[in-house]
């Protein structure tokens, strides 16, 4: 891998669109693609910053909870490179996150709050992690309690047991835990904390959520076996993951191309092509609406190298 493009300086992200104007159309026809998905991106803005080495990232999706992810992963020692290209470079902390110099704001991304406590939660480190006045009045102690089991120490200090949250990490053990409500944050947290585990991790839902994690687990070469609603994985210790540097490419977010989907359904004759959108089954149910109101949807797979989900087009 060659040394990061030095034409953008680290931590600097291309900017994004604040407004535009939308005039109406007599039709709707076409093909498009989509930005990056945004679950993914945060989960793989997280783990290429533990690899080892330069991860080259596609699709990364440039929204500001997204950016968040990387800012706080910058500050625990991973750095990040835009590329003109519209990839990212990410040079990974090798697993050994540094002290940041103070507290992390991640802003109004939830995703980034609840999952990087998880990682933190495994380390040597003491830290305190906050966000914009919405972020500060949800409920993080749905995370609090089983972290604790663990053996993390998690302090909430809003006035609701609501973030800022403290993380002061420690020794983990593994728990068996039944999540008291169906949330793929909450389950996200407990498998990253459970990399850094001893002993077997077990985790129940109550229902079948969103599987990006267990996904992006398996590609890195992470073992976590789904039984039903049950994910059993063995952790891995203090030293966690050993993780080399790859190519993620993130597919197209189902959840944007849901608004053209339904747009062309809406208007007979119309047709319209989303190119290589993500296709995990627990994100198209959308698709099956369709079909059964009398649209025809069409899917052919991607053959894009690195796909980090499967992916594919669809009309």
């Amino acid at each position: 891998m060659t040394e990061p493009s030095a034409k953008r300086k680290p931590g600097t992200l291309p900017g994004v669109p604040v407004s535009c104007i939308v005039h109406p159309a007599e039709g709707i026809a076409g093909s498009i693609s989509v930005p990056g998905d945004k679950s993914i991106s945060h989960r793989v803005g997280m783990i290429a910053g533990l690899a080892s080495g330069i991860s080259v990232v596609k699709n990364y999706l440039q929204s500001e909870d997204c950016i968040s992810t990387l800012r706080a992963m910058e500050a625990l020692g991973a750095r990040t490179y835009a590329l003109e290209t519209g990839e990212l470079q990410i040079e990974g902390n090798g697993g050994r996150m540094m002290q940041p110099a103070g507290m992390l704001d991640v802003g109004n991304s939830g995703t980034t709050i609840r999952l990087l406590s998880g990682l933190l939660a495994g380390q040597s480190l003491d830290v305190e992690l906050t966000g914009d006045e919405s972020l500060r009045n949800r409920p993080m102690k749905r995370i609090k309690e089983p972290l604790e089991k663990m053996g993390a120490k998690v302090t909430l200090t809003g006035e609701k047991e609501t973030a800022p949250i403290r993380i002061q990490g420690g020794h983990l053990k593994a728990i068996d835990y039944l999540l008291p409500m169906a949330s793929a944050q909450v389950k996200s947290c407990l498998l990253l904390a459970g990399l850094y585990a001893e002993g077997k991790m077990i985790i129940t839902e109550p229902a079948q959520t969103r599987d990006h994690t267990e996904r992006l687990f398996k590609t890195m070469g992470i073992p976590v076996d789904v039984r039903g609603l049950q994910l059993h994985m063995d952790g891995l210790g203090p030293k966690g993951p050993s993780l080399d540097a790859r190519t993620f490419a993130i597919p197209g977010d189902f959840s944007s191309a849901a608004f053209w989907l339904v747009a062309a359904a809406a208007r007979p004759g119309q047709t319209v092509t989303i190119r290589n959108v993500g296709l995990n089954p627990r994100r198209t149910a959308l698709l099956d609406v369709l079909k059964r109101a009398g649209a025809t949807v069409s899917i052919s797979s991607s053959r894009e190298d690195d796909l980090v989900e499967e992916a594919g087009d669809i009309t």
